[in-house]
């Protein structure tokens, strides 16, 4: 089945990759598109590890090689291209939506962090049903790592970083209008 392996390799509920449309592959493969219509591309990728992706069409879906060290503009190096799952067409265009997420997510644990953190500085006599050891050294490593994290992403991937903060910069002031009008409990 086409996109077999690709679908049982992820959990669509919690990835904003692409699931694939399997009627426009299976058309697109029937119809046999001209070698002057083809796709091919190679997109940077940074999973588990930054690595590169060289994906080129066929019969409606994308084959695609994970190339560790990324490709060479001198032809006489040889580079290692492992062959993956076939992707959906789809990912022609996905690149700036994981960068764009990725940024954003790591936006969201760095706040998430630093506010638990906040709280725990303001209120140091609240109760605390949880206890960190070697407090507060934990969160403070974690939230240098997602700041520097955070540096890197916006200094390799200047454009969906810099939206991405301009998203969550929008919503303060909703969420400030809606503290204002929300009945008070």
């Amino acid at each position: 089945m086409v996109l077999e392996k690709y679908k049982q390799k992820r959990n669509f509920a919690k990835t904003p990759e692409p699931a694939g449309d399997l009627t426009f592959a299976a058309e697109r493969a029937r119809k046999g598109a001209s070698t002057s219509s083809l796709f091919f591309c190679v997109q940077k990728h940074l999973a588990s590890h930054l690595h590169y992706d060289f994906r080129l069409e066929y019969n409606g879906v994308l084959l695609s090689w994970a190339v560790p060290k990324g490709p060479s503009l001198d032809p006489s190096q040889k580079r290692l291209a492992m062959m993956v799952e076939d992707h959906p067409m789809e990912y022609r265009t996905f690149e700036g939506i994981i960068r764009y997420f990725v940024f954003v997510s790591g936006l969201f644990f760095l706040l998430i962090i630093g506010s638990v953190f906040l709280h725990r500085w303001k209120r140091p006599n609240a109760p605390r049903p949880v206890r960190i050891p070697f407090y507060p050294l934990p969160p403070l490593l974690y939230l240098a790592v997602e700041v520097t994290l955070l540096v890197q992403l916006l200094r390799e991937n200047a454009g969906p970083s810099l939206m991405g903060l301009g998203v969550v910069l929008a919503s303060i002031p909703v969420y400030l209008i809606w503290e204002r009008i929300r009945p008070q409990t």
